[in-house]
């Protein structure tokens, strides 16, 4: 018998431990979408933000939403203006979901990692994104 490759094996390890609830669901999904981005077509990977958003708000973890968001705003190398419109109520959503606290810990650092990004699109995603969202940060950010 041929041997599994490792994403044969991950495949084979899904599969086999069927989510039965919510939580088990959103941590396929948090595990598995990383997986399925880059498969996805470029043109079509804003499908995905759904996905991640509701894996993102949902997943107990801190460092898997943390890695959620992350793929969120990596999701498009060169965002067309349609494209970071996706991206944008995504965020959005997520602060609304998520609350003001969250917004401020798990958002805002996805930005700062951004801003200095060699693709003026993705720096373009990042002004969009604050102005977008500082609706739904705490009132003691926004004024100083």
């Amino acid at each position: 018998m041929p041997s599994r490759t490792t994403g044969e094996t991950r495949l084979v390890d899904e599969v086999s431990h069927m989510s039965s609830s919510l939580d088990s669901l959103v941590e396929m999904l948090a595990r598995c979408l990383p997986h399925i981005t880059p498969n996805v077509l470029l043109a079509k990977r804003e499908e995905l933000v759904p996905l991640i958003l509701s894996a993102g708000t949902l997943h107990p973890d801190p460092k898997e939403r943390d890695k959620l968001l992350n793929l969120l705003f990596n999701l498009i190398k060169k965002p067309d203006e349609e494209q970071r419109q996706v991206i944008l109520n995504g965020c959005v959503a997520f602060a609304k979901h998520a609350g003001q606290g969250r917004a401020e810990t798990e958002l805002l650092p996805q930005c700062w990692e951004q801003i200095t990004h060699k693709f003026t699109e993705r720096r373009l995603l990042v002004a969009q994104s604050c102005g977008a969202l500082a609706s739904f940060l705490p009132v003691t950010l926004t004024l100083k």
